[in-house]
């Protein structure tokens, strides 16, 4: 029982997203049926979830907030007539709802985020452009469009000389596989081309930055996401809001070492 409880929210977490599946799923549906603490622990997590998800937190801050605003400004056009003290206690009333709010917020996504269900949320299929094509479409390029990634690998591997877009689409490859520690090496080749910068730098550096999460290395993701974020002239500028930032933060806080 003590191997079950060394990380219990990590499992629990992946239980409520769905990312558990055959043996692991049976092991930790026989851990519930068995372990009263780690039961409770998932029947606090799913209320927090469901509070957020069903109620719309964001949306009911937001209607606490414009409430608070209302009535501070009916108690301020009356506040000669009632006095100071109803107007203080109704204000501090609203102040500690609005708070428990965030709170609860703050602490759901604090428990739920984790590297690679941000990458997830963020990674997008990559549409090869037109534009950059030469007229003949390499082994490479035709396995990775039909989404045969392992095959796009195998290429990749065999080739004696790739082109820069073919070590872009190697990269994409493994990076699709669930590779991301080759996905790395493969970008960072890319942008240590020297003609890197008039063609793939960006789309590189925001697929690195997915790599890096993915792999656990939410502090290599930080310093990307946040040159991207800062540089509005970046191809994926719109792509990395401050709430995306936030997260990074968030999970730089939860694995320190990484």
């Amino acid at each position: 029982m003590d191997t079950n409880n060394k990380q219990p929210d990590n499992r629990i977490i992946k239980y409520l997203d769905g990312e558990l599946t055959g043996d692991e799923l049976n092991d930790f549906e026989k851990t519930l049926a068995e372990n009263a603490s780690i039961k409770a622990e998932l029947q606090s997590m799913k209320l927090a979830k469901s509070v957020v998800q069903h109620y719309g937190l964001k949306h009911q801050v937001a209607r606490v907030h414009g409430s608070m605003m209302a009535e501070l400004n009916t108690e301020t056009e009356s506040i000669n007539k009632r006095g100071i003290y109803p107007f203080i206690r109704n204000t501090m009333r609203i102040a500690a709802a609005l708070f428990g709010f965030m709170v609860l917020f703050g602490v759901y996504e604090f428990v739920s985020v984790s590297p690679s269900k941000l990458a997830r949320e963020n990674y997008r299929s990559y549409e090869v452009s037109i534009e950059r094509g030469t007229g003949k479409v390499s082994a490479i390029e035709t396995a990775y469009l039909s989404k045969k990634f392992k095959l796009a690998i195998n290429y990749l591997k065999k080739e004696d000389s790739i082109t820069l877009k073919e070590h872009f689409l190697g990269a994409l490859s493994y990076l699709a596989d669930q590779q991301p520690a080759n996905a790395i090496k493969e970008f960072e080749v890319v942008l240590n081309k020297p003609d890197a910068a008039s063609s793939y730098k960006d789309d590189a550096e925001y697929y690195l930055a997915i790599s890096h999460l993915q792999n656990n290395q939410p502090k290599n993701a930080e310093e990307l996401f946040k040159k991207i974020h800062n540089d509005k002239d970046h191809l994926y500028h719109n792509k990395v809001s401050w709430w995306t930032m936030l997260k990074i933060k968030i999970l730089i806080l939860k694995n320190p070492g990484h």
